[in-house]
């Protein structure tokens, strides 16, 4: 199976100080790995290179990001704008902060298709916004058009998040920490619904999380983080049940116990 994404060496610094040292990591075509480590680690660090989206001060110094074979080390901001939304998407820790808040939902679903497709009329957005809302297993998509973000809850406002962003089909979801801000029960759901989305639309996703637990229920691979390097990696089954470095031991420890894990299986 060919690699949709490939980091090979990937160096990043803030100003003077290197927070991300020699990463390499690889996502094959419909595949899904997590970034696991404590704050601080450089996870998203990697995934907001990856997407372009480093912060002020901030910038690469080595290695390579490969995207279906382009270079996006130094890609431009408009080519990363031509294909964030497009051929790449995002979700992020928190929804409430990922929609305007004075909007309604189906307007801000409009305006996403309509950047990307000038010629839909209102009524085809909305019929693809309930759709997409509906593959989320939300119910009554058709009322939640005219409701503002705040009127939803967190759990509801991340599936909207994650329909969203699956809107324009993309090859590689990106996702920092999409589950931390829920409850546990919605945590189930999203984790249940984000292996769902790979498994019928073979979207590789690359997530991060601060949590063996998260790794764990989506059962993929997983790149173990400390200090801004990759300490282990592996299988999140095998890391789980057979860990070598001592980070991810402790990592380890910190999982709740069996009943609660059952919740995200």
């Amino acid at each position: 199976m060919n690699d949709l994404l490939s980091v090979k060496n990937l160096s990043v610094a803030y100003g003077e100080k290197t927070t991300v040292r020699n990463v390499s990591l690889r996502l094959a075509e419909g595949a899904i790995r997590c970034l696991v480590g404590t704050t601080g680690s450089g996870k998203s660090t990697v995934l907001h290179a990856v997407a372009g989206l480093l912060g002020a001060g901030a910038r690469i110094t080595g290695g390579s990001i490969v995207f279906c074979g382009e270079e996006l080390s130094d890609a431009t901001p408009s080519r990363m704008r031509e294909l964030l939304g497009n051929r790449i998407s995002l979700i992020f820790q928190n929804p409430e902060n990922f929609f305007d808040p004075i909007m309604r939902i189906g307007d801000q679903f409009a305006e996403f298709l309509k950047y990307h497709d000038s010629s839909l009329q209102n009524a085809e957005c909305a019929d693809m916004t309930v759709k997409a809302l509906a593959e989320m297993r939300l119910e009554e998509p058709e009322r939640l058009l005219s409701l503002y973000p705040f009127e939803l809850s967190g759990g509801m406002l991340q599936r909207c998040a994650i329909a969203l962003a699956m809107l324009s089909k993309p090859r590689l979801l990106l996702a920092d920490e999409p589950t931390s801000a829920l409850d546990i029960v919605s945590q189930a759901k999203i984790l249940g619904e984000l292996k769902r989305l790979n498994r019928e639309t073979g979207t590789a996703i690359l997530l991060v999380t601060h949590s063996m637990k998260v790794a764990t229920a989506l059962d993929g691979l997983v790149s173990v983080m400390h200090d801004g390097e990759v300490v282990e990696e592996g299988f999140a089954r095998d890391v789980l049940s057979q860990p070598k470095a001592a980070y991810t031991k402790e990592l380890i420890h910190s999982l709740p116990d069996i009943e609660e894990m059952r919740l995200v299986e």
